[in-house]
């Protein structure tokens, strides 16, 4: 491959540096755009076949309350598919039970409802409640454990708010940014100080439900189909199936140095994560690579059997259970995708993703894959009380694939990103999972962002 110009690369051919390609060319100032990734496009996103199903082992949805992903939806022609089955239930104690429906992030916007619910024993429904009474946060970044337990109660935090957050980080609330991993509970209690209060407040202004959780039709796999497919359907993007294994910057522009050739860009933005990143040579900023090697992962992995529908009860379905760290389960969550979704929906299958492993459980990177899918297995005949037999079972495992944003990390990743788009006049931007936000929609954001501040310059 000879040396090549164009006016924007991009490392990184995960969700984020799809995004940040397509919302490019959406921008009449890149006549040519070139993604640099040496695997198949698409990053974690990934299925599996079953029958005529597409089955998203990874995520499986995407939250549509901001702009970005609307933008993104409806330049792709695509519907947002609401979830059917609003019912999520808490494993504890050796049972399962429904959380109220009307809930942000754990906190009902009705106490009497939880109380009528049973998850929390009476003292830990009167520490929750005491949290009327609290005073709005006045200081800096601070864990989610610190911030909520003297103000919920330990119990209402591991019960109910550390699964839904810390189960979306695959972290543990002790060591999590309350900025990074939940900015919405930051700006209630410094609104607000009481939680409670915010959320029904938050929840009463929702008229829509334009914050909830969506798809598109086939599952989160034909989203990304459709994306890839735009992309290749624009004559001035290319895809070089390729390594970056140095990237210099000349002063105007970027050298990108690969087994296949050298790469010209006018522009650049790095969309993959902290470690590959860490492996690329590179002159910009001294402090990244130290940065982004200090970084802790988590490892996760997802089970998702087939089931016949007669193996189980129609009281234990929901969209899916959550299990507190407290519980020393393996099992994270649990999604029944086809109470979740309606192109899921059948009359001979339920359909069911578990999830295991978060920061500080071994387990996932110690035990054989026939160990952990038996554990899990096990875990879910236990939740249900009926020793279950799938008809059909996939086992993904994804290293080392959510980063742990611990407090402080946002003022860190700030400076350290800062200082290399600084240097590169701001012609280069840093938009891998390890800057902010896990999940679909906050890497559709940042891409955005990304592409729209390369524009102006």
């Amino acid at each position: 491959m000879s040396s090549k110009d164009f006016d924007l690369a991009i490392i990184g051919g995960g969700i984020t540096g799809l995004s940040c390609g397509f919302f490019a060319l959406a921008n009449k100032e890149f006549k040519s755009v070139c993604l640099i990734e040496p695997t198949e496009l698409g990053g974690k996103i990934d299925h599996v076949t079953f029958e005529t199903f597409r089955l998203d082992t990874a995520a499986d949805s995407i939250v549509f309350s901001r702009e970005p992903v609307k933008v993104l939806f409806n330049e792709l022609e695509l519907l947002p598919i609401y979830p059917l089955n609003p019912t999520v239930k808490i494993y504890t104690d050796n049972k399962l039970y429904a959380l109220p429906e009307n809930s942000f992030f754990g906190i009902p916007a009705n106490l009497k409802e939880l109380k009528a619910s049973g998850i929390l024993s009476g003292a830990g429904y009167f520490m929750l409640k005491r949290d009327r009474f609290k005073s709005r946060y006045k200081g800096q970044d601070i864990s989610l454990y610190d911030l909520l337990e003297p103000r919920i109660g330990k119990e209402a935090l591991e019960k109910l708010v550390e699964p839904f957050v810390a189960g979306i980080n695959a972290g543990i609330a002790k060591e999590l940014s309350v900025i990074a991993v939940a900015p919405e509970i930051f700006t209630f209690i410094s609104n607000y100080g009481s939680l409670t209060k915010a959320v029904r407040k938050y929840l009463k202004k929702r008229k829509t439900p334009s914050g909830s959780l969506v798809s598109a039709n086939g599952g989160i796999n034909i989203f990304l189909e459709t994306l890839i497919n735009a992309l290749f359907k624009n004559p001035t993007f290319k895809h070089v199936k390729t390594l970056a294994t140095e990237i210099l910057f000349k002063g105007s522009s970027f050298e990108i140095l690969t087994p296949l050739g050298t790469i010209n860009a006018n522009k650049l933005a790095l969309a993959i994560p902290a470690k590959p990143l860490s492996d690329i040579k590179h002159n910009l900023s001294d402090e990244l690579n130290s940065w982004l090697t200090s970084l802790d992962h988590a490892t996760v992995a997802t089970l998702t059997i087939v089931v016949d529908k007669k193996e189980i009860s129609k009281t234990d379905l929901a969209r899916g259970y959550l299990i507190p760290r407290g519980e020393g389960l393996l099992t994270t969550a649990v999604t029944y995708l086809s109470e979740k979704w309606n192109y899921y929906t059948n009359d001979d299958w339920h359909l069911i993703k578990i999830s295991a492993g978060y920061h500080g459980d071994s387990r996932v990177n110690h035990l054989t894959e026939t160990e952990i899918k038996n554990t899990l297995i096990d875990e879910f005949s236990q939740m249900i009380q009926k020793d279950i037999k799938p008809v059909k079972v996939f086992y993904k495992k994804y290293p080392d694939a959510f980063c742990q944003y611990k407090v402080g990390h946002l003022l860190q990743a700030n400076k350290i990103i800062n200082n290399c788009e600084n240097l590169t006049h701001n012609k280069l931007k840093l938009i891998g999972n390890y800057f902010r936000g896990v999940g679909i929609s906050s890497r559709i954001v940042s891409a955005y962002e990304a592409a729209l501040q390369l524009a102006k310059e």
